[in-house]
């Protein structure tokens, strides 16, 4: 059985892993992401299998510029299956 200062070490120990782990799903929805470029269609600038970190948050404070790299979330009227890349 734990005596109470185990228990308290445990609570604590398990608060900062929870919070850890919200964290990181925080950043994940709203800050960045990772994801793989597929296809040839940026062969000029990014080639297939090419790994990025895209920062979502900064296209929430500042508008898409001539030149930048792009992912496209799929919706329901698109025909393609994945998230797309483009300049």
């Amino acid at each position: 059985m734990l005596d109470l200062r185990e228990a308290k070490e445990f609570i604590k120990d398990s608060l900062g892993l929870i919070a850890t782990v919200v964290a990181v799903f925080l950043i994940i929805i709203y800050v960045a992401t990772i994801q793989q470029v597929v296809g040839p269609s940026m062969n000029s600038t990014l080639k297939d299998g090419d790994i990025m970190i895209l920062n979502k948050l900064g296209y929430r404070i500042f508008d898409v510029k001539r030149f930048d790299v792009v992912s496209l979330r799929k919706s329901n009227w698109a025909s393609w299956r994945k998230d797309r890349i483009h300049r």
